[in-house]
């Protein structure tokens, strides 16, 4: 049995340095193997201002928007057993139909919009699939008990919504959001279809230096600056949830 656990944890181990470390360690080497440009690893500043800050903007802008639908879908699913069924087949579809097919889909439906809406719009209906099947899986372990005794008690849905269901679902929540924006920041066949080339991103300008312009160095030097805003991502999950679990100790205690 000892041996079994061990042989697992280095498998493990392993996997991660292989899929993990190693790229990752690759891309460090090889963005800092070469001098980078000043004021933007290749790139005159202002350019690469705008590719952060579309990055941003796209990913956290979408995955708030996934979120808001998927906690939207979560409560209706709660009050209405149907409509639960059919959120669930439609997660189901959605995270087994070939992502290609969403972003040729979207291009055609979304043509007629301003390029930047466009994308965020198209990030915001992809990615939410990812959050709501987190959520709806902590959704679905909350005691119904809980939520007919919170209803005879006089509470409306909604309030028992914002004081039983969402405070014990709070950190996978925050995990949605995590996981959703640091999907959304890796997207270029979005920005590139949906946005008609016109919302440059970081994974964009990576796709491009490296198929148009064979400028692996470069590539790796953006590819850097996305692994740091992924981290910064991090960072801040981690301290939301810090502050949301000592929160719910404190109102434990009380």
């Amino acid at each position: 049995m000892r041996a079994s656990i061990i042989l697992t944890r280095v498998a493990l181990l392993a996997a991660a340095l292989v899929f993990v470390a190693s790229p990752i360690c690759i891309t460090l080497l090889g963005a800092f193997s070469v001098p980078a440009s000043p004021g933007g690893f290749g790139l005159g500043l202002p350019a690469f201002t705008d590719l952060v800050s579309n990055t941003v903007l796209i990913s956290v802008s979408g995955a708030a928007g996934g979120l808001a639908l998927a906690l939207v879908a979560s409560a209706l699913g709660l009050a209405s057993p149907g409509f639960r069924r059919f959120y669930r087949a439609w997660l189901a579809a959605m995270l087994l139909t070939n992502p290609v097919f969403l972003v040729l889909g979207l291009s055609t439906l979304l043509a007629e919009m301003s390029p930047f809406p466009a994308v965020i719009l198209a990030t915001t209906l992809v990615v939410a699939p990812l959050g709501g099947l987190i959520i709806e899986a902590a959704v679905a372990e909350f005691p119904s008990s809980q939520i007919d005794a919170a209803r005879s008690l006089g509470s409306d849905m909604a309030g028992v919504l914002a004081r039983h269901v969402l405070p014990s679902v709070a950190g996978q929540v925050q995990l949605a959001a995590l996981l959703m924006s640091i999907y959304a920041m890796g997207f270029y066949l979005l920005p590139s279809y949906v946005g008609l080339g016109r919302t440059p991103t970081l994974a964009t300008a990576i796709t491009s230096l490296v198929a148009r312009l064979g400028d692996w160095p470069a590539a790796q030097q953006i590819a850097v600056v996305l692994i740091g805003l992924e981290l910064v991502l991090l960072a801040f999950w981690w301290l939301a949830s810090r502050i949301s679990s000592r929160t719910g100790v404190r109102h434990a205690r009380a």
